[in-house]
Order: C-alpha cells, then structure tokens, then sequence
C-alpha cells in the first residue's frame, strides 16, 4: 500500500495522495480465463505479472503501476491495514471456490496454519457468520494473536487437535471444510482423515517443487464414496481484490486488525524482519519507506 505521487495523462479517478493498494496479479485480460473471471489462471506469456517476481515489486521508495492493477483505500483504514487487502483477497478467493455454499450455522471448519492468510479466513469466517471455526497453529505468538481477538474461536496446537479425534470417526464428526496454509507434505496426510463426508478440502499453502503428494491418507475409493473434495486455489481476480477491502474495511470497525501481530521494519532492517518471519515471531512483516 502506498500514496499516490504522480500519474499518467489517462488517469482521471485518481489524485495526488490517494491511499491505494495493488493487486500483484496482472492476467491479459483477453484469454479464456480471464473473460470468464478466472484472470488468477491467465498465462500468456509477457502479459500475465506478478509484482515482485516478473516486474519490481515494493521493496522501493517508489513503484510503478499500471492504472487497472491499483485499489483506492477508504480513507479510515491505516495503509498498514489497506495493505492486508491482497492477501486477504486471496483468503477470500479460496473461500468463494470452496466453502461459499456451506451453512455458516451448522458447518464445522478448520484452518491449517495461523499466518495472515490463515488468520484472514478464520476472520473472514467469523464475519461470514460461521459458528464453529477451529484453527491449528504450533507457533505460539501465532495462536496469542488470533486469541487476542476474543471471537470464540478454537485455537489449538496440532498435536491437541490430533488427541481430541483420538477416538472420534472424522467421517462423521470432522469438519466440513479444511483450509490448509501450511504448505507441506504432511497436510493431507495428517488432516485429510479428519474431513467429514461431503468436506472441502482446499490445499492454498505452496510446497517446494520437489514435494510429491501422496493420498496414504485415504485410499481413492474412500474420497470417492464419501465425497471428499479436494481443491487448489491461488492468488485472486480483481473483483475479490474489491471485495477484499469491503470487508478488511467492515472487520476493522469491530476489532482493530493491527492486533493479528502485524511488524513494522525500515528497509535497512529486513533481515531482522525475514528472520522474524521464519521464526514465526510475527504474523505480518511490512517494511516503512520514508521517501
């Protein structure tokens, strides 16, 4: 998130110093996919851009942007707010893919992992109204910080969720839409016995290249005859990046979002940062220019 410094001679809805956000994601806007809203699936080569990978990210006192790829920030949010918006876009986007459908009073629900993207959708949950939100997190500042919210949300290190099903059948008491940030091998192996009949199972949290997957877990006809859906989301479509910001802006009036654990750092300092990051000390590292 930034202010506005300067624009081109096409932009006429924005002005100097204009709160905005941008969308890391930049599809071509004509194939298949991104005439049919799917735009985080777009790949034509030299069009398609992710901010920070294929063009210079925010790691600068100042950043280029093309006019479609920026959100105006309400003027009540904090620019440390306004700049969970894409990451919490990209909660929102799995959410909209998998667990839309769901009865918010009734539906038992699991994250995996206790990071911003986790956090955001146990808080993107709770606003959409679901009752039974349970998170699994081993870092403990990470758990402190979702707890800090007091929303009634289960908070429970990995190794306690594992005895409480002990004795338990998931296909008949286990959740009925897992969300796994965690990223690693295990995930499905550890938590995919835990999803109820029918559940959505979606795998958001990014391996290394040379992980394989494995259903040890569950052998193929158990999916099946049970219904378990497994799904991969990723990134977000513009119109979620909107969304995003409704409702980063609605949560924010009722709990103060500053509380998910949320670093600052000068750019001078970003090793300090990084290594808080990795350590999982801190649930959000933002890094403060002065230009």
């Amino acid at each position: 998130s930034g202010l506005i410094e300067s624009f081109g001679e096409g932009v006429h809805d924005l002005k100097v110093g204009d709160p905005v956000c941008a969308n890391c994601v930049m599809a071509c806007g004509s194939c298949g996919f991104c005439k049919s809203g799917r735009g985080n699936l777009c790949k034509n080569e030299g069009t398609f851009t992710l901010i920070g990978i294929e063009i210079d990210g925010g790691m600068a006192d100042y950043m280029v942007s093309k006019r479609r790829r920026l959100f105006r920030l309400p003027s009540c949010l904090p620019l440390k707010i306004g700049a969970l918006s894409e990451p919490f876009a990209c909660s929102l986007h799995s959410f909209e893919q998998t667990a839309k459908s769901l009865d918010p009073a009734t539906s038992n629900t699991l994250v995996i992992g206790c990071g911003w993207t986790g956090m955001a959708m146990a808080l993107l949950l709770h606003h959409k109204g679901f009752k039974k939100i349970t998170v699994v997190q081993g870092s403990k500042p990470r758990r402190d910080a979702l707890l800090r919210f007091e929303l009634g949300i289960c908070v429970m290190r990995p190794d306690a969720l594992k005895q409480e099903f002990k004795d338990k059948n998931g296909r008949n008491e286990g959740f009925d839409f897992i969300f796994d940030t965690a990223g690693t091998r295990e995930s499905l192996k550890e938590y995919l016995p835990l999803a109820r009949r029918g559940a959505q199972f979606c795998i958001f949290g990014l391996t290394t290249k040379d992980t394989s997957l494995r259903l040890d877990a569950a052998n193929p006809v158990d999916i099946t005859l049970n219904e378990i859906n497994i799904f991969g989301a990723i990134c977000s479509n513009p119109d979620e990046m909107s969304k995003s910001i409704e409702a980063i802006e609605d949560i924010h009036k009722s709990i103060d979002l500053s509380k998910i654990g949320i670093k600052l750092y000068s750019i001078e300092n970003y090793e300090e940062g990084f290594k808080d990051m990795q350590n999982k000390t801190a649930t959000k590292v933002m890094f403060e220019f002065n230009a």
